[in-house]
């Protein structure tokens, strides 16, 4: 079984890993074709985390035209009025740490050998990973 959080689903370098992966053409048959089972089934959990993330920012945030409105630094949303800004970080939070859980097993790390992966891009696909019986030390 495979778990993973929003935060981690919805992160760009996630995603990007998960193509370059998804993309590999090195890898045996049937590992590819796990990835593929694997990656549909994220993609489905990332469409009803969509919905929800639309959700929470209509919420509190403001909105030009059809982009959420960013501070001058654009590390931040621009909230609506009379929004407790700690509040929604603290919703923001606990959304981001909801678990999506994918019925398959995990990719051995053996059989991502040649699929030609930095030590950055497996730590970003360790919850895909199984690790067991790999002497790491």
């Amino acid at each position: 079984m495979i778990e993973l959080n929003y935060a981690a689903l919805r992160s760009d370098d996630f995603r990007h890993v998960l193509s370059k992966l998804s993309t590999c053409d090195s890898l045996d048959h049937k590992v590819a074709y796990r990835i593929m089972r694997i990656t549909k089934e994220l993609e489905r959990g990332l469409g009803s985390t969509q919905k929800e993330w639309i959700s929470l920012l209509e919420k509190y945030v403001e909105k030009d035209g059809t982009q959420w409105k960013l501070n001058e630094e654009r590390t931040d949303f621009v909230y609506l009025e009379n929004v407790d800004k700690d509040v929604v970080k603290a919703e923001i939070n606990e959304f981001g740490e909801k678990k999506i859980l994918v019925d398959r097993h995990k990719l051995k790390l053996t059989e991502l050998d040649k699929a030609g992966l930095s030590a950055a891009d497996l730590a970003i696909l360790e919850p895909l990973v199984c690790f067991e019986g790999i002497d790491l030390i």
